[in-house]
């Protein structure tokens, strides 16, 4: 009875004191806070989120009051609304700082297919005793109306009015607050309500539209080679001109190869690797990748090399077309939006697949995902000939034999490396002479998933989950190699290993990662290229650079240097257009250099003028892409 009453009195109070307890635990205990030393950040951290919890209870503390005065079932619906939104929102902002060492991002709810990766007991269990928490606290409110309960005589109408007006007042404020750097993790003003307020209203109602002043040059000849006027296409097209390299391969060729041998190439996009865990690169955990290992010990090694983009999307449309693409996957403007798909599909691009295809070549895409998945659709606007998907490589290729990665619907990298060999068996039997260029992507290195207990390959003792499912992608990758080495295409083909983009820097990956790891989407990535064709040196420094380069570089490897395109980046073997590495993903800009990445407010003065310069340069690209003048193509040339 004591119960009952203390929990109709005190029902809102130990309600919002769990929820707030529970996420301060996690906040400061599970999550790793780059300024966690600093006591004026940490007592912000600790004060705002009571208020927000204030406003919020003082809202059902009206909604209460209002119940016990009439309309009791409509005032009582609006005050359970109202937590239990409160609830919802606490929930997976304490969720997502358990599993990511941040609030949810704009970037997470334009990614929204990688919400299915996010699968955790505890969290589970959490969800659990939320519910029941919130029933009781509906309980709570039921019998405080009926009774008269939950207030006391000091708490007249105008005390309840002014705090609740100055609790409106402060979390305004809060809200205006929310937009922050570039950093992935959460900021010390940052609170769970506003924070998704804020990213919901950018990532799914902001209309993310270049003005015209974020387009200007601003002389941007200083800093980036435009292309010499091209007559053809006039001023309407600036980035696009006739050739792609200049100057001849600085490595000699290791004998004549016959076109209709080859070469062949096979690039493997690894989903979200960073070179630092890689052994190759000074990796500090003993045999985690051998076989990436072995790769590079036959091939030349990039070092001090970086994405340009982030995340998927753009960085496989970016990589194939040596550009920047300002949408995503997800968002108002996003390929997962549906009615944007024509449109975003419509935008011509110059592309290594395309260039290929008028010199002979056939070209292809393994991607794990379904058939109907935009991110099919998205591959194919780049110009492969045939796009190899879950259906073509599982029920096709393997007829039947494969496995499914749990809570992603897509192929697990054994059977997609497993799919990637019988395609190569298939071609050799045909005895087609026809050379192939041929691209992959994974799934099981993608942030927060874990690996099966079934089927995998753990790495040590299984404690650590990111470590986990690298090593197992380092086997799936290590029987590709085992049939590659010893067929005919070990003669014939370049193979490059690389990444679409660099580590997510989710818990997994922080606990295991470097020390003195950048909260950033940004970071070195492997490139290693093994080319039997010429005599390539063992090691190589970009020197900041990123994969903006790899599509030239790899036209300058295959001899192609005459093509019209609108590409940015230059060949590793050749002087840089950019003179200073620049990355972006949307809106936001990196800086790129061999002592690793700055975000904007932190490049270093010296280099400020030129790295604003390039970002002019970047959105002025960003402008030609929205207005699809990237690039002229042939057919509307008049050429063949």
């Amino acid at each position: 009875m004591k119960l009952k009453v203390a929990l109709v009195r005190r029902h809102r109070l130990i309600f919002f004191s769990t929820i707030y307890v529970v996420y301060i635990v996690v906040l400061f205990v599970r999550c790793e806070l780059s300024d966690s030393t600093s006591a004026g950040h940490n007592l912000v951290r600790v004060v705002a989120p009571l208020l927000e919890l204030g406003f919020v209870g003082l809202m059902c503390a009206l909604c209460l009051r209002r119940a016990q005065q009439g309309a009791r079932f409509a005032w009582l619906a609006l005050g359970s609304v109202i937590a239990g939104a409160a609830t919802s929102v606490y929930f997976v902002q304490t969720a997502s700082l358990y599993l990511s060492n941040n609030f949810i991002t704009v970037l997470a709810l334009r990614n929204t297919e990688s919400a299915s990766f996010v699968n955790s007991p505890s969290l589970r269990g959490l969800g659990i005793i939320t519910v029941v928490g919130f029933v009781i606290f509906v309980y709570g409110m039921v019998c405080a109306s009926a009774s008269g309960e939950g207030f006391t005589q000091s708490r007249s109408k105008k005390w309840l009015i002014a705090s609740l007006c100055g609790l409106v007042v402060f979390n305004l404020w809060l809200l205006a607050l929310q937009r922050k750097g570039s950093n992935l993790e959460a900021a010390f003003w940052q609170v769970p309500i506003a924070s998704l307020a804020h990213s919901a209203f950018v990532g799914w109602f902001g209309h993310e539209t270049l003005g015209d002043s974020q387009v200007i040059d601003a002389k941007g000849g200083r800093c980036f080679s435009y292309p010499r006027r091209d007559n053809s296409v006039g001023e309407s097209y600036p980035f696009q001109k006739t050739s792609i390299y200049t100057g001849a391969l600085p490595f000699a060729p290791v004998g004549s190869v016959g076109r209709t041998e080859g070469p062949n190439v096979i690039v493997i996009f690894t989903e979200g690797i960073s070179a630092q865990l890689v052994g190759i690169y000074g990796g500090v955990y003993p045999s985690l990748t051998p076989n990436i290992d072995r790769l590079a010990s036959q091939s030349m090694r990039v070092e001090n090399y970086f994405n340009h983009t982030a995340p998927t999307y753009r960085g496989l449309i970016g990589q194939l077309s040596s550009g920047y693409a300002y949408a995503d996957g997800g968002g108002d403007n996003g390929w997962e939006r549906g009615d944007n798909r024509i449109s975003l599909g419509a935008i011509h691009r110059q592309t290594l697949p395309r260039i290929l295809g008028l010199h002979g070549y056939d070209s292809y895409f393994f991607s794990p995902h379904v058939e109907n998945r935009p991110f099919t659709l998205m591959l194919r606007t780049l110009g492969f000939d045939r796009v190899y998907t879950y259906e073509s490589i599982g029920t096709g290729l393997l007829r039947g034999h494969f496995r499914t990665r749990a809570n992603s619907g897509a192929l697990e990298d054994q059977s997609l490396f497993a799919g990637l060999v019988e395609f190569l068996r298939q071609r050799a039997a045909s005895r087609d002479a026809k050379p192939f260029f041929l691209a992959t992507y994974n799934i099981g290195t993608h942030a927060f998933i874990n690996i099966n207990k079934d089927g995998d390959v753990i790495y040590g003792d299984g404690s650590r989950p990111f470590l986990n499912k690298l090593h197992n992608y380092d086997v799936a990758l290590g029987e590709f190699l085992n049939y590659f080495y010893v067929s005919r295409f070990a003669k014939n083909t370049i193979l490059i290993f690389t990444a679409d983009h660099a580590a997510y820097p989710d818990l997994m990956y922080r606990e295991v990662a470097h020390k003195d790891l950048k909260p950033y989407f940004f970071d070195r990535i492997p490139l290693m290229i093994y080319d039997p064709i010429h005599r390539l040196s063992g090691t190589f420094d970009a020197r900041g650079r990123n994969s903006l380069d790899l599509t030239p570089t790899t036209l300058h490897l295959l001899g192609v240097s005459d093509a019209p395109n609108s590409f940015l980046g230059r060949s590793l073997f050749e002087p840089r257009n950019f003179l200073l590495g620049i990355a972006a993903e949307g809106d936001t800009y990196f800086l790129t250099t061999p002592e690793g990445v700055f975000e904007q407010r932190d490049v270093p003065k010296r280099l400020k003028s030129q790295f604003d310069c390039e970002i002019h340069v970047v959105r002025r690209f960003y402008a030609a892409e929205n207005e699809d003048r990237l690039f002229l193509p042939l057919k509307r040339l008049g050429g063949s």
